[in-house]
C-alpha cells in the first residue's frame, strides 16, 4: 500500500494542471529572485544618494552656521529607514563634544538640542536649513519665498548677515517676501535697494478687518529707538556714556520695543507702567498676551530704572547709581530683544 501510494503521488505530478502549478511557483521564486536583486541595487543606489545628499547638506548647513558666526556646527549625518520612511539622523558638535538631538524620553540632565542651544541658536539653525534647502532647489528661480519673522529670537550680532543672506536670496527666486514686527530690521533690508525693486506696505486695522496699505518706512523708523539701543549697547560692550543717561534710556528702549512688536496696543501719551498693566490684563485672544512671557523681567527693569526719572523720583539726579549694577541691568533690557 505504502509503494502503490507513492507511485500515485509521482504520476500526479506529471498532470498537466500539476505540471502547471509547479512551472508557475518556480516562475514566481525566480521573480521574486530578480526583484530581490533589483531591490539589492537600488538599495545601494538610494544608500549612495542619501549619503552624497546630506553629506552636500551638511556642508551646506555649517557653511551658513559659519556666517552666522555660531559656536556650533552639525555632524555625523545619516539616513535611516525606521518604520520604511526615509529619514535623516544628526548630531550636533559643541566645544568638539557631539551631543544627540534628544526626545521626550531623554533623561533630565542629559545634553541635548533642548539644553545645550539658546533659542537665538536654534533660530539660526532653523534658518541654516531653509536656506540650505533652497539652495538644493533646482527651480528656486520660479518660485516666491516668505519668510514670516526671519530676525525673531536670533541675536543681534546676526542681524547684518541675516540681511545680506536675504539679499542674495532675493538674486535668485523669483520674489522674496519678509514679513517681520521689526521695524528697523525691515529697513535694513529695505536701505539699497531701487525703488523699482522693492515694495513696502503693511497691515492695517480697518474696523474688524484687516487691509494691505502703503508704509512709509523711512518716517516709522525715525525714532529714538536705535538712539536708545546704541546707548545701552556700547555701555554693555565697552562701559561708554553717563550712567544716569544709560540708566535713562532703558524705560524709553523698552517702550519703543513694545510699541515696535505691537503695534496700535499703546497711545501716544502712554508709558511703560500703562503697558505693564495692558499686558497684565491681557487675554489669550489678545496680541499683547505674547508679552505676557516677558512681562516678569520688564517689571523687575521698570522697577530698578523708574527712581531715576523725575516723574516717580523728585531726587532722582541724586539717586545713587552703581555702575556694575546698571551693566546688569542694561544686559538684561537688551536679552528683550536679543541683543547680548
Amino acid at each position: 500500500k505504502r509503494e502503490l501510494a507513492d507511485l500515485e503521488a509521482k504520476k500526479k505530478r506529471f498532470e498537466p494542471k500539476v505540471v502547471q502549478a509547479c512551472q508557475d511557483y518556480q516562475d514566481a521564486v525566480n521573480i521574486k529572485t530578480s526583484l530581490e536583486q533589483h531591490k539589492t541595487v537600488g538599495r545601494e543606489k538610494l544608500d549612495q544618494h542619501c549619503e552624497e545628499i546630506l553629506q552636500v547638506y551638511q556642508l551646506s548647513i555649517n557653511t551658513y552656521l559659519d556666517q552666522f558666526n555660531a559656536g556650533f556646527r552639525i555632524t555625523n549625518s545619516r539616513h535611516l529607514y525606521a518604520g520604511g520612511t526615509p529619514s535623516s539622523h544628526y548630531q550636533i558638535k559643541i566645544n568638539n563634544n557631539a551631543v544627540d538631538l534628544g526626545n521626550s524620553r531623554t533623561q533630565p540632565g542629559t545634553p541635548c538640542f533642548k539644553t545645550t542651544l539658546s533659542s537665538g541658536d536654534r533660530s539660526a539653525l532653523a534658518l541654516a536649513f531653509f536656506l540650505a534647502a533652497l539652495k538644493q532647489d533646482a527651480g528656486i528661480g520660479n518660485k516666491i519665498v516668505v519668510l514670516d519673522d526671519p530676525f525673531t529670537s536670533q541675536d543681534r550680532f546676526r542681524r547684518t548677515c541675516t540681511q545680506q543672506l536675504i539679499r542674495e536670496l532675493a538674486r535668485t527666486a523669483q520674489q522674496v517676501i519678509v514679513l517681520s514686527h521689526d521695524q528697523h530690521f525691515l529697513r535694513l533690508i529695505w536701505e539699497g535697494y531701487p525703488p523699482a525693486d522693492i515694495k513696502v506696505v503693511q497691515l492695517c486695522r480697518t474696523g474688524d478687518n484687516t487691509v494691505i496699505g502703503e508704509w512709509d518706512i523711512e518716517a516709522e523708523t525715525q525714532s529714538t529707538y536705535l538712539k536708545n539701543y546704541s546707548t545701552l549697547l556700547d555701555f554693555y560692550r565697552e562701559r561708554k556714556g553717563t550712567p544716569l543717561n544709560v540708566v535713562r534710556s532703558i524705560r524709553p528702549f523698552i517702550e519703543g520695543m513694545l510699541r515696535s512688536h505691537f503695534p496700535g496696543h499703546f497711545q501716544p501719551h502712554e508709558w511703560l507702567g500703562n503697558f505693564i498693566g495692558k499686558i497684565r490684563s491681557a487675554t489669550n485672544a489678545d496680541g499683547l498676551f505674547h508679552a505676557q512671557a516677558d512681562l516678569p523681567e520688564i517689571e523687575a527693569i521698570n522697577e530698578y530704572s523708574k527712581k531715576y526719572h523725575h516723574e516717580q523720583n523728585p531726587n532722582a539726579n541724586s539717586e545713587a547709581l552703581s555702575e556694575d549694577e546698571l551693566h546688569g541691568f542694561v544686559k538684561r533690557t537688551l536679552r528683550l530683544v536679543g541683543g547680548c
